[in-house]
């Protein structure tokens, strides 16, 4: 069965090379990267915790290029006007690819979450 990953860029970075095997066993795999350049959990739990960010500023490739020289489709979203040709593309090609979404930083990765779940 076709596989959907949905991850940060952090996490993405710490297993980018693991493609290299799913490629190998033909693993219909697809990877959804939030690409925001930074360890946003890490900074707002900073943040939270009343400290300034501290190292959390990420030095990402192009994951699009960086996966394509793998042999693996890459797809890159740089605009909100981008992300739905962009998906209509990534979800109905045949194969392992990754879709390379950037987006905002300084967004809290909390609040969607928080707001709508009771805890």
């Amino acid at each position: 069965k076709e596989v959907l990953s949905i991850v940060g860029d952090g996490g993405f970075n710490m297993n980018a090379l693991e493609l290299i095997i799913a490629k190998k066993l033909n693993i219909p795999l697809k990877v959804i990267v939030f690409n925001n350049k930074k360890y946003s959990m890490i900074k707002f739990e900073q943040e939270m915790e009343g400290f300034k960010e501290y190292e959390t500023n990420l030095d990402n490739p192009d994951y699009s290029t960086l996966v394509t020289s793998m042999g693996i489709k890459g797809i890159s979203v740089n605009s909100s006007e981008e992300l739905g040709q962009a998906l209509d593309e990534f979800l109905s090609y045949t194969g392992l690819a990754v879709l390379d979404i950037n987006v905002d930083g300084d967004e809290n990765p909390f609040f969607n979450i928080t707001s709508k779940v009771k805890i």
